[in-house]
């Protein structure tokens, strides 16, 4: 039995680490994928309003070609860092690739999540 229990421990930190973005530390690709689709069914089922946000950096190239990719990727992580100290426990943040990131919102009206959002973009603004 304790073999199973240590294989069941081991499977789920691996699936853990495999579901996470290795720079951002925040939910990757197919991670937020999955969430989401498990998100839009539960939203559907209790008739619960579900927002989803997609944020891009504007003009990241420049910031990699002029500062070099050590600096974009730590511009990176502080946007992942801020969307974790701004959002809800509930809310579920993920990198979508390069330098898009997915937000999905649960129980959360539109006009809510643009107003969480306002306030990210205010505090990413000030970095």
């Amino acid at each position: 039995v304790s073999s199973l229990s240590t294989r069941a421990e081991r499977y789920r930190s691996l699936r853990a680490l495999i579901m996470r973005d290795g720079l951002t530390g925040l939910l990757n690709h197919t991670a937020i994928k999955e969430q989401l689709e498990a998100e839009v069914l539960q939203a559907h089922r209790n008739g619960a309003p579900l927002a989803l946000a997609m944020i891009d950096l504007d003009n990241f190239k420049k910031i990699n070609d002029s500062y070099g990719h050590a600096t974009g990727d730590q511009v990176l992580r502080t946007l992942a860092r801020i969307l974790r100290q701004r959002l809800r426990r509930t809310d579920i943040v993920g990198r979508y690739g390069g330098e898009e990131f997915a937000v999905i919102f649960p129980d959360t009206t539109a006009s809510t999540a643009r107003r969480v959002l306002d306030k990210v973009r205010q505090a990413f603004s000030k970095v």
